[in-house]
């Protein structure tokens, strides 16, 4: 479990997505387990109504600034509805239980496993990013919401289930392995 969270706090480096705040949680074998952004098991209540085996807590430089907004962010391109339909809510004083803004802090991402985990959490930047940096050359143009429900239906039925079965074959042999 320690080089899963090695791995995802690495690829969040990589990314410019690791802050001292970063909480990475695990679902294990014993329940939920939380790490920080060094990699040392810590308590949180933050996940405690996640259901994903995967999430993670952080921000980066452009959804710190978006969060402060209070408002949800849409997906412009069709990466970001795949991984979250049509918008990503952003929640003021609520437990999360998936993927979302939190008011004022950062951002939680859930995930099926670690790419996916990562990946969510550099899409989300992107969005914010994209929301932000629209104000300057103009206004973003949204995906309509039956698209992008097409577009996650499609990730989840055929794009990611390759994936997720090259992660789940690596792990039973990892196991087979100890």
């Amino acid at each position: 479990m320690r080089s899963m969270v090695e791995e995802i706090l690495k690829a969040l480096k990589n990314a410019n997505l690791l802050t001292e705040g970063t909480l990475v949680m695990i679902k294990g074998g014993f329940g939920k387990e939380v790490f920080n952004f060094a990699g040392e098991k810590v308590e949180s209540n933050l996940f405690a109504r996640i259901a994903a085996p995967f999430a993670l807590f952080t921000s980066g430089k452009y959804s710190s600034e978006y969060c402060k907004m209070g408002r949800a962010a849409h997906a412009a391109n069709d990466d970001a509805a795949m991984m979250f339909g049509s918008k990503v809510k952003c929640l003021k004083g609520k437990a999360p239980k998936t993927s979302c803004l939190l008011f004022n802090e950062g951002f939680l991402v859930v995930g099926r496993f670690p790419g996916e985990l990562v990946a969510a959490a550099i899409l989300l930047e992107k969005m914010c990013k994209a929301e932000i940096l629209s104000k300057k050359i103009g206004k973003i143009r949204r995906l309509p919401a039956f698209l992008c429900a097409i577009e996650r239906l499609a990730y989840l039925k055929i794009y990611s289930k390759k994936e997720k079965g090259n992660y789940d074959q690596g792990r039973r042999v990892a196991e087979a392995d100890n």
